[in-house]
């Protein structure tokens, strides 16, 4: 009742006081120890108290381990030492070792943890469930304990940037039978799905409908079942949300709307519950971005889950103002409200800064470190490409993205999306150096500064990577053509295998599709100037960008891409007028590059 009401203080800020409870706790459990009939679970007991104090108070170090040389310290030393006591008391029983397996887990995974060496808490770990199925070759606790920490081991290979050795989720399956499956097997069931969902997802192939896609619906199954045995916990709401808007949001997936709405209820459950933790909000915005960028790809308005997203940051950083990734996550909203501010017209620039300053506190609270650098980087890049798109010079913003990138680069968590960043803006910079009768290629190389062979080997399979790969061919064949037409035609083909590839993975995807068509649409041009039929090829193009627009009405890209092609086939056509005059209608921001494609063709600005 003691720890109860500690932790209960705790969560509600009164630290003091919750401590004052602990220590009560622990003399209670110091007088029962003179007076209970089993010394042994006397010293269980305590080592329970002490595990179910660390995992309470996770702003405290956890303390060490006992050690040959030392006692140890604090409240993991005590708990140890309680285990080893039990131990001898009764050498053949079997909780002692169980809970000293956990308690070695729990420490390696403790985020304050002050042991100098993780590896010997995994190893000592091993050592204690190896000698527990020694004794005893169908026990539960140490199956499931040696595959906790292969879980551990693997995640933090992950975060180090090495090859982790993934635990297999049949092991755990045949190590406790259905009918001994409780919460704790449930926990470490979703905990192994979910690290293979994470490592999928880092290698970038698809997902929905192989084999893949199925960890993910797994780890969803297992959280539901989870959910119907204990409600109670926000943790189990948020991780069980922020799984279905991953799923929601998958490009191969027909329709995410059911997923969001379930993540939505997931995030409401959450808020009825007593939580302070950062997930709460992220997963709030999470859900609301996840519907907002949805709607964007079906050309729909998107301003009120923007707004809503918004505002439960907002909500979050009144209670959590020195929580980093709340700020992250604003500044993130504040880029893509930017990008939203442009597509339709207007000035960005307000929103730009304010996601900059955004991004900026967070990387101040992480000591420069972490997401916001990756942020930054974002914002520049775009700041870049809205130079580009004006005519201007886009190399200022293109210098201090690509420092911000190789800074993102450095730490493994965002390097994998500043290697994808850093490609696009180097196209941007490239674009520019093309419009303006210059070579493009240096500009291309500069990424061979900052990215080496076996980080590229970890983007090769993305479509955002297959894309850029296609869209960065066309631009340096569009200046080889000008001397080495067979050089140029090499280059064409190799765009087309490039963006192929990413449509084979995602034939939905609307950027690759319009790279497609705007292949297509310079590869007719060509050959009409060559006198060759390019009918074939403006049929392709049109009927890209005939579906992008039936899917996302009034997107000006698609709509230009439509109008280029049709002036490509007919130059008097009324409908690539018609096309023009729409695209520009809903952004005007658009037409500088238009009038640089085509001079002879000055629409009135809207």
């Amino acid at each position: 009742m003691l720890l109860l009401r500690a932790a209960q203080l705790w969560e509600e800020g009164q630290e003091g006081a919750a401590r004052a409870r602990l220590e009560h706790g622990r003399e209670a459990l110091a007088a029962a120890r003179t007076t209970a009939e089993s010394q042994m679970q006397a010293y269980l007991a305590q080592a329970r108290f002490e595990a179910a104090v660390i995992a309470v108070i996770r702003t405290d170090p956890p303390g060490t381990v006992p050690l040959t040389y030392e006692a140890g310290l604090g409240p993991a030393g005590s708990a140890l030492g309680a285990l080893d006591i039990a131990s001898r008391l009764d050498p053949a029983a079997p909780a002692p070792p169980c809970e000293r397996a956990r308690m070695l887990n729990a420490l390696a995974e403790h985020p304050r943890r002050k042991d100098h060496f993780q590896g010997h808490l995994f190893n000592e770990a091993v050592e204690t469930t190896d000698a527990i199925l020694a004794r005893d070759p169908t026990s539960r606790c140490a199956y499931m304990e040696r595959i906790r920490t292969q879980v551990s081991r693997a995640e933090r290979a992950r975060q180090e940037g090495y090859g982790p050795d993934m635990p297999k989720e049949q092991d755990l399956l045949k190590a406790v039978p259905p009918a001994g499956r409780d919460l704790a097997f449930h926990l470490l069931h979703a905990r192994v799905l979910g690290l293979w969902v994470i490592i999928e997802n880092d290698w970038g192939h698809t997902r929905v409908g192989d084999r893949h896609g199925a960890h993910r619906d797994q780890a969803l199954d297992v959280w539901r079942t989870i959910l119907a045995l204990e409600a109670r916990i926000p943790a189990y709401w948020i991780q069980f949300g922020e799984l279905l808007v991953e799923r929601g949001m998958d490009p191969l997936m027909e329709d995410g709307a059911v997923d969001l709405e379930q993540a939505e209820a997931a995030w409401a459950k959450a808020s009825t519950l007593r939580t302070k933790a950062p997930g709460l909000w992220l997963l709030g915005a999470h859900v609301q971005m996840a519907k907002a960028l949805r709607s964007r790809a079906r050309g729909e308005e998107s301003g009120k889950a923007w707004e809503t997203a918004r505002a439960r940051l907002r909500d979050g950083l009144t209670q959590q103002p020195q929580e980093s990734s709340l700020h992250h996550a604003l500044g993130r909203i504040l880029l893509e409200q930017a990008k939203e501010r442009w597509a339709h017209g207007g000035n960005p620039a307000e929103l730009l800064d304010a996601a900059e300053a955004a991004q900026a506190v967070a990387t101040k609270l992480d000591s420069g470190h972490g997401p916001g650098v990756l942020g930054r980087a974002d914002i520049a890049a775009l700041r870049a490409e809205y130079a580009w798109r004006r005519g201007e010079d886009p190399s200022p913003d293109v210098d201090k993205a690509e420092a911000l990138y190789a800074q993102a680069m450095s730490e493994r968590p965002t390097k994998t999306e500043a290697i994808l960043g850093l490609l696009q803006m180097l196209q941007t910079q490239a674009r520019y150096e093309l419009e303006q009768g210059r070579d493009p290629e240096p500009a291309l190389d500069r990424r061979r500064k900052s990215i080496d062979l076996m980080a590229m080997l970890t983007v090769h399979k993305r479509v955002s990577y297959l894309r850029t790969l296609g869209e960065d061919a066309l631009v340096l064949a569009r200046w080889i053509a000008r001397t080495d037409a067979p050089q140029a035609e090499t280059l064409l083909n190799y765009a087309l295998a490039a963006l192929t590839e990413a449509l084979g993975q995602q034939p939905r995807s609307q950027e690759a599709r319009l790279a497609m068509g705007e292949l297509n649409r310079y590869r007719a041009v060509a050959m009409k100037a060559a006198g060759q039929d390019a009918e074939p090829l403006l049929a392709k193009g049109l009927a890209l960008a005939d579906a992008l627009v039936k899917e996302r009405p009034n997107w000006p890209e698609a709509l230009l891409l439509r109008a280029a092609l049709l002036r490509t086939k007919d130059p008097a056509s009324a409908q690539a007028r018609a096309d023009r005059d729409a695209a520009l209608k809903v952004n005007a921001n658009l037409a500088p590059g238009w009038v640089r494609q085509f001079p002879e063709d000055m629409p009135k600005v809207p």
